[in-house]
Parts: C-alpha cells; sequence; structure tokens
C-alpha cells in the first residue's frame, strides 16, 4: 500500500507543493525499505531514481544516499546489487551528496567480508563512486589487493574499479601501471583476463613519462600478439591513450594506416578505420598530406563496400576541416599542386555515381567541400573533369546503353524526310506549284489548310502504309538452329 501511495506521488506532483510531496515520497520509500519482505525492499530501492529525477534537491539526495548505503551495509547481495544499479544510474547526481565520508564508511564496511561476490559488488559501488572520492587511499589499497585475488568475479570487479579510479586519480593510475603492465606480461596470466586488462592502459594520460611508458608496452603487445582479438584490443587502447595524450597521434595514423594497408584481415581494416574516424574529429589539423593520400589509395585498391564506405566517411570528416587545403597544399609550402586530377577527386568522382548510395553522398560531401574550401582549384580542376570525369564515372553498362542507342539511331531511317519524299512523290501538282518561274515568284499559291485537313491526310497516309506493308509477302521465318531448340 505503501509503495502504490509512493508511486502515486513521484507520477503525480502539484505546483508549488514539491518540497512536501518530497518529503511524503521519502517516507514511503522508507517504509518500503524498513518492510520484512524482499519483494517490498527491491521495489523501493528502485523507485528512487524517479524520486531522484524528480526533486534533485541536495538535502533530500543525501538522505536517500544514506538509507541506501544502509542497506547496501545490511542487506543480502542481490539487495546490494540492486543499489548499485541505482548509484550507476544516478551517477549525476552523486556530486549533490553533503555527507560523503559517512555515506562511504557504511559502503566500505562490506569489502571485509568473506563473500568474494559481495567484496565484487563493493568494489563495484568503489568504482562508480570514483568520481566523488578519486584520492581515497583506503579504497587504492583495496583495490590493489583484490587484483591478486583467486576469484575471477572479485579480479573482475577490481579490474572495473581501477579503470575507473584511474581516469580520475593520477596517483592511482601512476601507482597501478606497473601492475598492470607485469600482470600482462605475465605468463600464467590468461589471455581473457589480459584482453581485460589493456584497456586500463588508455587512462595512462596523466603524465608524459606514463603516457610514453604505457605507448611501449601496447607496441610490445602488438608485435608479441598477432591474433585478431588481441590486436584489436590494443589498436583501440593505442588510440584512446593517443587522442587524450595528444603527442602520439602523428605516429598512431601512421600505424593505423599501416595496419589498414598491410593487414588482410577484415576486422583490424574495420577497427583501423574506426580509429581513423576518432581521430579525424579529434585532430584533424594533423593530418599530413601523405596520411590522407595513402587513405585515398588504400579506399581505390579496396573490393569492399563497407570498408569504402567507412574510408569514405573518414575522408568526408577530413574534408570540412583544415586538413583539406594541408592536402592540396604543396609538400615545399609554396606554390599550388600541378593541375592534374588527384586521387581523392578521382575517388570522389568514382563514388559519385556508385550503386551504394551512402557510398554516393560521401563521394557529394567530399567534392562539395572541395568546391567550398579551395575554389582556387575548381577552375584548374573544371576542364579535366569535364574531359575525363565523366568518361571514367561512368559504368560499362552505361557505355553498353549509350552505344547501342548511337547504332541504333544511324541504322534506323529518318522519318521527316522519307515523309517528305512521299508527299513530293504522292502530289506532284503540289511540287510543280511550289517551282519558281523566270522572275523568281512563285506562279500559284495554294491556300493554306486547316489544322484539321492536315491532321486527316496525315492519318490517311498511315492507313495507306498499313495496307501496303499487309499486302506484301511476310519474310521467311529463318528454321532456329538445333542448339537453340528448347526442349
Amino acid at each position: 500500500m505503501s509503495l502504490s501511495i509512493a508511486r502515486t506521488f513521484l507520477s503525480e506532483a502539484c505546483y508549488g507543493e514539491q518540497e512536501l510531496d518530497a518529503n511524503s515520497a521519502l517516507m514511503e520509500l522508507d517504509k518500503g525499505l524498513r518492510s520484512t519482505k524482499l519483494g517490498e525492499q527491491c521495489e523501493a530501492v528502485v523507485l528512487f531514481p524517479k524520486l531522484f529525477q524528480k526533486y534533485p534537491f541536495p538535502i533530500l539526495i543525501n538522505s536517500a544516499f544514506l538509507k541506501l548505503a544502509d542497506i547496501f551495509r545490511l542487506g543480502n547481495n542481490f539487495l546490494r546489487l540492486c543499489v548499485l544499479k541505482v548509484t550507476q544510474q544516478s551517477e549525476k547526481h552523486l556530486e549533490k551528496i553533503l555527507n560523503v565520508d559517512e555515506f562511504v564508511k557504511r559502503v566500505f564496511s562490506v569489502i571485509h567480508s568473506n563473500d568474494p561476490v559481495a567484496r565484487a559488488i563493493t568494489l563495484r559501488m568503489l568504482g562508480s563512486l570514483a568520481s566523488i572520492i578519486p584520492d581515497r587511499k583506503n579504497a587504492h589499497h583495496s583495490i590493489r589487493q583484490s587484483l591478486d585475488s583467486h576469484d575471477n568475479v572479485e579480479v573482475e570487479a577490481a579490474i572495473y574499479a581501477a579503470a575507473s579510479f584511474s581516469a580520475q586519480s593520477k596517483d592511482f593510475a601512476a601507482g597501478i601501471c606497473n601492475k598492470v603492465s607485469e600482470m600482462i606480461q605475465a605468463l600464467d596470466t590468461p589471455v581473457d583476463l589480459k584482453l581485460k586488462l589493456i584497456p586500463m592502459l588508455q587512462h595512462m594520460h596523466h603524465d608524459a613519462s606514463l603516457a610514453s611508458s604505457s605507448r611501449e608496452l601496447l607496441q610490445h603487445l602488438v608485435s608479441s600478439y598477432p591474433s585478431t582479438p588481441m590486436v584489436i584490443v590494443t589498436l583501440h587502447t593505442f588510440t584512446q591513450l593517443a587522442a587524450s595524450s595528444l603527442i602520439d597521434i602523428p605516429k598512431q595514423l601512421q600505424l593505423l594506416l599501416q595496419y589498414l594497408k598491410d593487414d588482410p584481415r577484415k576486422a583490424v581494416k574495420r577497427l583501423a578505420t574506426n580509429d581513423l574516424k576518432l581521430l579525424a574529429k579529434k585532430a584533424p589539423h594533423l593530418w599530413i598530406r601523405e596520411n590522407t593520400q595513402t587513405l585515398c589509395e588504400c579506399a581505390l585498391s579496396s573490393p569492399y563496400n563497407s570498408l569504402k564506405l567507412g574510408m569514405l566517411a573518414v575522408l568526408s570528416t577530413l574534408s570540412g576541416t583544415i586538413a583539406l587545403k594541408q592536402y592540396f597544399h604543396n609538400m615545399t609550402g609554396g606554390s599550388s599542386v600541378p593541375p592534374r586530377l588527384t586521387d581523392l577527386v578521382k575517388l570522389a568522382q568514382e563514388c559519385c555515381y556508385h550503386s551504394n548510395l551512402a557510398v554516393a553522398a560521401h563521394g557529394i560531401v567530399v567534392l562539395s567541400n572541395i568546391a567550398i574550401s579551395c575554389p582556387e582549384k575548381v577552375s584548374q580542376y573544371n576542364e579535366l573533369i569535364k574531359l575525363y570525369g565523366c568518361r571514367r564515372t561512368r559504368s560499362k553498362s552505361q557505355r553498353r546503353r549509350s552505344n547501342s542507342r548511337s547504332r541504333k539511331r544511324s541504322k534506323s531511317p529518318r522519318r521527316r524526310h522519307t515523309d517528305s519524299r512521299d508527299q513530293s512523290k504522292r502530289s506532284p501538282s503540289r511540287s510543280r506549284d511550289r517551282k519558281k518561274d523566270d522572275s523568281g515568284k512563285r506562279r500559284s499559291k495554294t491556300p493554306p489548310k486547316s489544322y484539321s485537313t492536315t491532321r486527316r491526310s496525315r492519318s490517311e497516309e498511315r492507313r495507306r502504309r498499313k495496307s501496303r506493308s499487309k499486302s506484301r509477302s511476310p519474310p521467311k521465318k529463318k528454321t532456329p538452329s538445333p542448339r537453340r531448340l528448347v526442349f
């Protein structure tokens, strides 16, 4: 009964009575938390995000989270899991907690439990609270200890908490980096656990030396473990680390383009394309001409439409930035590019007539951005596009259709001339009237016919032609060869 009343309070709130409704709803949820039935307790916990969304007051949020911390400390693992989900959903309201020390104290008391599942839920709870407690030393120590646990559930929870604290705390990232590198390079660490530990290195960007050591470790992992899952995870971590540190983006671009060009695996090429798009959005000014040229060559030589679509998405992103001018600018920096069709223009022209609409759309975007950003190049390329662009972009089927149409036109007789000849033969008096005498004037002019009479004469001529064609003997049909007979 109390939970239904709480639902009505959360769904229907009157203007001017928000404080009264918030206190009443919190009291009703508190009654559900103190219930002896597990179902009512879980239902009350689940209703807290709606309470925070409806009444985002710091006093109410502080008292509500303290009540949830008591449930987390005294309840079973299922209730703790429900409190964890509520905390993750209400992450933006965590800064409104006033008594952070008391809240963390009640939650942290479960870390000393003998149940590994309870410790794992507590570690994930601490990871969700990393934004408000980034420098708590007791939490750092508990995470380091849990990484050495023999229980897989606790180790995975410790990895999640370590990644969350590494993104928020510079001290924790510097202290945990050596521990993570030792676990990754250890021979007794399973491959699945290594795949979960490697993404933690993307948060080691707080210091230049820390970022360089993490990059060296990732470079060693790429060369030592050439399997597809390991390469995909390592390259993506590489890209995230470079995008955060900003000093290694040129090296990362060369590495991704090398894998895109040389690696035959389609999954690796797709990941390299996605990471290149991320770097194109993050730092387009660091793309030099060689990088864009390599990407254009890969797109021209790729037989897969999905990969070509991804590369064109990267090029369309770059075409709206300063990277387009850097591509058309000469390597020496002074003179402009000689007037010839570059690979970027060729690729955009070919893709404009592609059967895939997404590919064609990206090609049109690239050409439009070239015309907008580099208008001085349009005059140079205009004549070349008129001469060579249409011929190159037309497909084989289009060429066959145009050739067949031209042949039919050359073979078919012209109707106008035949009609005039027939009319001159059938009406000699009309031709005589049009002849001129010695003085240069016509002898007699026939009066102009009306539209109805000319139309009747044309219809009569058509009927005569049809009757003549029917009177003629039909051509003999050729007997089909035995090869063409179908039984």
